[in-house]
């Protein structure tokens, strides 16, 4: 693996500090993978705490029960805002107001 992507696996209260330890490395994205019967809601608690605490990263939350593109298990991906407002424009993704909406 090239270190692009971290992965862990959660246990209570620890995301903060795998961000902290996260955000001193190379790594592209911070993956931080959950138990299957954690809830949508309890993810989405944690990208709120993440992005309250470190305003320059960008937080989103993952279940498989929302089908589609998603994860086939619970997580939470970390990455640089500005990195990946970088990388979007390269590929030409816009965001629209959808994109933005809250969960």
């Amino acid at each position: 693996m090239d270190d692009r992507i971290t992965f862990v696996k959660a246990s209570e209260g620890t995301e903060l500090s795998f961000v902290a330890g996260w955000c001193a490395t190379n790594s592209k994205a911070l993956l931080i993978q959950y138990p299957m019967d954690t809830s949508i809601e309890k993810l989405y608690a944690v990208t709120e705490k993440i992005e309250a605490k470190y305003l320059h990263l960008a937080a989103f939350w993952s279940h498989p029960t929302e089908g589609d593109q998603n994860t086939e298990i619970p997580c939470v991906i970390v990455q640089d805002k500005k990195e990946l407002t970088d990388l979007r424009k390269q590929i030409g993704y816009e965001e629209t107001s959808q994109d933005n909406r809250d969960e």
